[in-house]
């Protein structure tokens, strides 16, 4: 009988953890290529209100559902492991690798792109910085909110042969170029590849960033890149090769 139960038991927390893991798993891929912060605020967080209380309260369940099956999991696992062995905490890993890909997923989409169009991309930044593809005046993206912003921010359509490198907001192959006000020499190069608008209707992007120094993106750096009106959410930034970097964020 005590077999019967927890074969049960066994059959049950599996196909359980599966059907999460799958309906977590479809649900990230919809979102993609944004990162698994960009999924959290849009399906959890009120634009508007990200302190408020229905915030507070939707994280915490989510926390307990997640954790009162990790628990219920664990301790199935120590009840059945003389009969099981290591299946019966089969459960644990599957959520684990649950996790591991809801992080990590957006990489997968990518890292291939980056590598497959990396050489174009290197050749139009080449371009720019030998002033053979150069920006006019009329192309400059304004700034009202910060008149003396230390950016001059261009949008810019490369050559057909180039379309495939950035999806812009009203057509393929726009990317902006970010110069500096001063020496007017190219700061950033900013590839999208993905844009759209978030919940709300604020706009949202990711991008593939050619940046000429530093390590890192900061936030601000970021200001008025995408024809942004107030403020930015820089949700994640990974350098992925020397002086380029991947950009998830949305605008406020």
């Amino acid at each position: 009988m005590m077999h019967v139960i927890l074969r049960k038991q066994q059959l049950i927390l599996i196909y359980l953890s599966l059907g999460i893991s799958a309906l977590l798993l479809l649900l990230r891929i919809s979102f993609l290529p944004h990162s698994l912060m960009y999924l959290v605020i849009y399906v959890v967080i009120p634009v508007f209100s990200i302190f408020s209380r229905p915030y507070i309260y939707s994280l915490l369940a989510l926390t307990i559902v997640f954790l009162a099956f990790l628990i219920c999991s664990f301790g199935h696992g120590l009840i059945a492991f003389s009969k099981y062995n290591y299946k019966a905490f089969l459960p644990i890993p599957i959520s684990i690798f649950t996790v591991i890909a809801m992080l990590f997923m957006q990489y997968a989409i990518v890292l291939p792109d980056f590598y497959a169009n990396f050489k174009e991309r290197e050749a139009v930044v080449s371009q720019i910085n030998s002033g053979e593809l150069t920006p006019n005046e009329s192309q400059r993206i304004q700034i009202p909110i910060i008149p003396n912003h230390p950016y001059k921010i261009y949008n810019l359509t490369l050559p057909s042969k180039y379309s495939q490198l950035s999806k812009g907001r009203e057509a393929d192959g726009e990317i902006n170029l970010v110069l500096d006000e001063k020496t007017n020499k190219p700061k950033m190069v900013v590839f999208f590849n993905s844009v759209g608008r978030f919940k709300g209707g604020e706009p949202n992007y990711t991008a593939f960033i050619y940046k000429t120094d530093a390590d890192r993106i900061d936030q601000q750096e970021l200001f008025g890149v995408g024809n942004l009106n107030f403020y930015i959410w820089l949700l994640e930034s990974k350098k992925i090769h020397k002086n380029w970097f991947w950009v998830d964020l949305f605008e406020d």
